[in-house]
């Protein structure tokens, strides 16, 4: 039942529930099996951690997705886990990696997040039939795995046991199977064992069949999450950090808004109506209470709204000091808010079109981070991105 139900709706499913079994039992006697109801399993909320983490670790535009996409593959020793939100056949320029990755013997399994249709198969499911049958023939199919339903989450991450650097993940906002890497993207390499075991565990909650029940994937997701986080902590440099769950994100325009002391920015692939509520109203509340520079920058509009009714919302935006700009080259698909010099929020999440749904934690993921200048250097890169 959904945590928000009143009492007494709950209180009529039970007694229809009831009944229900009462009537079933008459019919076949009272060793009747009846279906065991789907336990909800929600993720384990973590506070920041000191997390191994280096400059380094950051990857912008899709060049560089590009290159670490192919270094995955390419040194991965076991396994190689993809969930992307979107497949499409311009995974065709993929198979060549993933084949040769399955002739080392690597494990490859492949999660995708499209909304399946009422009626016939959505692009990915389209997308995944060319992929078998390219796969069919080759030896390799038992090695590459392809969920066979959505997880219904528009997260994206890789993650992998490399060869020299032991287990690694990539969460941010490419969509490892459906890019043309073409697009000014944003992820973060997580090095952490915690986090990294924390992100393996939302994936075997994801990976539940359609009616919640535990699948063998769950489980065995869930069994590595627990090995990867049992494994020693690596050395180097660190920083505060945390995952982030769907309902985390509403909470950091209100932080930024609390804490920022000169500026406040947003990236975001997309500017509808439901962004307002969630992250431009707080900015402009900061905007106004303390005289901070305000910038976003999006690439496309959203649901109902208009090019002609955005380019009136970012002029009455503009009148109060709060610069919104469409970028158009790169298109802007990174989703990413930061301000100061030391925060930055990568995820999967498009703050200026998305009301966040708590109902579905698993729906986006991101990672907040505290590090000495990474929100300045993000400005940096992205300025030099930007052409038009």
């Amino acid at each position: 039942m959904p945590r928000k139900a009143s009492p007494g709706f709950v209180k009529l499913v039970n007694s229809a529930f009831i009944q229900a079994r009462k009537e079933a039992e008459q019919k076949v006697g009272s060793r009747a099996l009846l279906p065991a109801a789907p336990a909800v399993v929600e993720p384990v909320q973590t506070a920041p951690r000191m997390a191994s983490f280096d400059q380094s670790d950051l990857v912008y535009d899709g060049k560089r997705h590009r290159e670490m996409l192919e270094a995955t593959f390419k040194g991965a020793r076991e396994r190689v886990i993809v969930h992307s939100t979107f497949i499409t056949e311009n995974v065709g320029d993929r198979l060549p990696l993933i084949l040769a990755a399955a002739g080392r013997g690597v494990r490859i399994d492949i999660f995708w997040g499209q909304e399946e249709q009422e009626v016939g198969k959505n692009s990915s499911q389209n997308a995944i039939e060319h992929i078998k049958k390219a796969l069919a023939g080759t030896g390799k199919r038992d090695l590459v795995r392809i969920h066979p339903f959505t997880t219904s989450s528009h997260a994206k991450f890789l993650i992998a046991d490399d060869r020299t650097n032991g287990w690694v993940g990539l969460l941010g906002s490419c969509n490892w199977m459906a890019s043309s890497f073409e697009s000014f993207d944003a992820s973060v390499r997580i090095r952490d064992y915690g986090l990294l075991g924390e992100l393996t565990n939302a994936l075997s909650i994801m990976s539940h069949s359609r009616l919640g029940i535990w699948t063998d994937t769950s489980q065995d997701l869930a069994t590595l999450s627990r090995r990867i986080a049992g494994l020693p902590e690596r050395g180097g440099r660190k920083a505060r950090m945390r995952l982030l769950y769907t309902g985390d994100h509403s909470d950091i325009p209100m932080i930024a808004r609390r804490e920022a002391e000169k500026r406040i920015f947003v990236t975001s692939h997309q500017l509808g109506v439901a962004g307002k509520a969630m992250t431009i109203f707080p900015l402009l509340s900061a905007l106004t209470e303390k005289k901070l520079n305000v910038v976003a920058y999006y690439s496309k509009t959203a649901g109902k709204l208009s090019g002609f009714d955005a380019a009136a919302i970012t002029r009455e935006y503009a009148q109060q000091g709060f610069s919104v700009t469409p970028i158009s080259k790169p298109r802007i698909h990174a989703k990413v808010l930061g301000w100061d010099n030391d925060y930055l929020t990568i995820s999967s999440f498009n703050w200026l079109s998305v009301d966040p749904n708590e109902q579905k934690p698993m729906r986006e993921l991101g990672v907040q981070i505290e590090s000495n200048r990474i929100a300045e250097n993000f400005l940096r890169t992205l300025d030099n991105a930007k052409l038009a």
